[in-house]
């Protein structure tokens, strides 16, 4: 082991063999342990944190449509609720009336799924105004027709939840 430690002659095979292919041998080393190692871990990185993104964007997109079509299940079921407050509906009437109800009910199960999921990847700030809007949607389903809000709350609701998601998105 002691022939580690020997002065090397300038003359030797050895300090050539050092001296013409060392600094290559080096830099394959180094690049070697970067191209796989260190690079595919940032790589991988990377990739995760886009997926995340369209993650993301894709719920995005589906609650800003499940809830323009949560409300406009409401508004026409207020509309047939404040028919019949007038009049007697007619058979058809009553058809619809119910098919309102089922379609309501269904884009609030649709979009009770969204904000669950919603809530696991968005900020604390876009969970809470998610579960604001749940509450305040949860006591008005209960409500009659005079004493429903005005389909503008709903579409406030709408704007601040998006937005919050929006922004939090960055998008314009």
């Amino acid at each position: 082991m002691d022939f580690l430690f020997e002065e090397i002659s300038k003359n030797s095979i050895a300090y050539l063999v050092i001296e013409s292919w060392g600094p290559p041998v080096l830099t394959i080393v180094v690049g070697g342990l970067f191209a796989s190692i260190l690079f595919p871990r940032w790589q991988a990185q990377y990739n995760r944190g886009k997926a995340l993104g369209e993650h993301k964007i894709k719920l995005y997109e589906e609650i800003a449509e499940h809830f323009s079509l949560y409300i406009a299940a409401w508004r026409r079921l207020i509309s047939i609720a404040r028919l019949e407050k007038r009049r007697k509906l007619s058979e058809r009437e009553m058809n619809r009336k119910e098919q309102f109800v089922l379609q309501r009910n269904d884009y609030r199960d649709t979009l009770i799924s969204e904000f669950a999921r919603a809530k696991l990847y968005f900020s604390a700030k876009s969970r809470i105004e998610i579960e604001d809007f749940m509450k305040w949607d949860e006591a008005n389903g209960t409500k009659t027709v005079d004493e429903l809000p005005t389909i503008s709350e709903w579409q406030d609701w709408e704007e601040r939840v998006v937005q919050c998601l929006r922004k939090e998105l960055r998008i314009r």
